[in-house]
């Protein structure tokens, strides 16, 4: 390897490809669910369209084995099992109380530097505070 190389695992193609998950350029938002805890979970809730990809392994968010987001062996992230507690907290705050919308929807959004994604700094997002009543946008 050559002085001052940077080595990264290519996390965006590894997410990417058939051999790690089932029909990986569809967004499936419970695919790293058991597909039993999430009929267990969804048979209380009204009709649903959510799916599991056939034959989609599920694992731990911070599961080392296979794409290795929180890096591998003795060098893997001690706090992954906090950083993903905080990460789902947030996300499911975001997602309960507050309405999302680009400001430009069609802009360029985020680039690609060796194996990762970036969102451009200058993206906006309008954030409104869901009101009681359950208006949106």
């Amino acid at each position: 390897m050559a002085q001052q190389s940077n080595p990264c695992a290519p996390l965006a193609s590894m997410s990417l490809d058939p051999n790690n998950y089932k029909r990986p350029d569809e967004f499936h938002g419970f695919r790293f669910i058991h597909t039993s805890d999430l009929a267990q979970s969804l048979s209380k809730s009204q009709s649903h369209s959510f799916q599991v990809p056939e034959g989609e392994r599920p694992s731990e968010f911070t599961d080392l084995s296979g794409v290795p987001l929180w890096g591998v062996g003795k060098l893997s992230c001690a706090g992954r099992h906090y950083a993903s507690a905080v990460i789902k907290t947030t996300v499911a705050l975001f997602l309960t109380n507050w309405d999302m919308q680009l400001v430009a929807p069609n802009a360029r959004q985020h680039f690609t530097w060796r194996s990762w994604i970036y969102p451009y700094a200058d993206t906006k997002v309008i954030l409104r505070l869901r009101s009681q009543t359950g208006e949106g946008f």
